[in-house]
């Protein structure tokens, strides 16, 4: 049971450290205003189980500086192949963009995001009934600098830097519980293509793991 508890812990604060949430901002010009679809998969393995999270969400980006979001995640795996669990949470954060200019050769985003995960149905094992809650933050930021734009493809350098907390709650039958926490760090870097209304995102942080996101620009509603 400890085993599980531990696997579901790292599962969760490995999550809580995916960059890319919320950086549609990126791509848009000084004074445009944007409204963002973005999708979000990203994959944990640590030998005793695995986990596949989706996450799908919505940013507005307004005048090309205030970018503000949310969505909503899903988390599906396994424990030594036999215990099968979901979980599943909100998102929500933003950052605030500083734009290149003539005395700044590239841009700067600042913000974060906070976020909740719990377990779908608890999980059964022997006589115990195990609930797990986990609510986490990330906040930094990060510079990035457009190298093309032409023929309506952008592509834009990029290099992040965040500091992650992650706090859990588990509850036994629904009588005991225990709580953790855990600090971290997290930097990554890549780059980011936009073709006309759809963009990608890739990226390879300090754990040499590589993220991706999609997305969808569209022009505000007004």
């Amino acid at each position: 049971m400890r085993n599980l508890i531990f696997c579901l812990f790292i599962f969760c604060f490995a999550y809580s450290q995916v960059p890319n949430k919320y950086s549609s901002g990126i791509f848009s010009k000084e004074n445009e205003s944007l409204i963002a679809i973005e999708f979000l998969p990203h994959q944990e393995d640590n030998g005793d189980g695995e986990m596949t999270v989706y996450s799908i969400g919505s940013s507005f980006i307004w005048n090309g500086q205030f970018e503000f979001g949310t969505s909503f995640n899903i988390a599906r795996g396994n424990f030594n192949s036999e215990t099968d669990f979901t979980l599943e949470g909100f998102s929500f954060g933003g950052y605030y963009h500083f734009k290149e200019n003539a005395f700044r050769p590239y841009s700067i985003k600042l913000g974060g995001y906070f976020g909740h995960l719990r377990l779908g149905d608890p999980i059964f094992i022997g006589n115990f009934n195990i609930d797990m809650d986990f609510k986490y933050n990330c906040l930094g930021g990060g510079i990035y600098k457009t190298f093309y734009n032409k023929n309506s493809i952008t592509i834009v350098g990029l290099l992040n830097y965040h500091i992650t907390n992650l706090e859990s709650q588990v509850s036994y039958t629904s009588s005991f519980y225990t709580t953790d926490n855990q600090k971290g760090n997290i930097s990554d870097f890549g780059f980011a293509i936009r073709k006309g209304k759809v963009n990608i995102i890739l990226s390879m942080n300090s754990e040499s793991k590589i993220n991706f996101s999609l997305g969808l620009l569209l022009p505000k509603l007004y």
